[in-house]
């Protein structure tokens, strides 16, 4: 036993340890996220992002020093980064409840 890891060797909490950081090394890539939750972000963060984009091109319209087109690319490429984020967040989230994910299989 060390000082900067109090768990003995061989003790059941040890063991607990070892599964745990063997399942997350395991996790890295394309599988931290299930087929509802990557269908959701991807559809999510393109639909979020193109009416994001048109909620903000009214925005372009506020006089600021740059060419009206220098300011309609700004606040939509804006609008579709913000959009694009709160749809991905929510899809992502919401596909896998409608594609029955999240049930417990344990429940009748």
């Amino acid at each position: 036993m060390s000082e900067r890891d109090p768990i003995e060797a061989g003790s059941e909490a040890a063991e607990l340890r070892r599964q745990q950081q063997d399942e997350a090394a395991g996790v890295w890539g394309a599988t931290a996220l299930t087929r509802g939750q990557a269908r959701g972000a991807m559809v999510g963060g393109l639909v979020g992002g193109v009416i994001g984009a048109v909620l903000f091109l009214p925005l372009a319209a506020i006089p600021v020093d740059a060419p009206v087109w220098a300011r309609i690319v700004v606040v939509m490429l804006l609008g579709f980064v913000a959009g694009a984020t709160a749809g991905a967040v929510y899809f992502g989230g919401r596909e896998p409840e409608l594609e029955g994910e999240t049930d417990d299989p344990l429940t009748p």
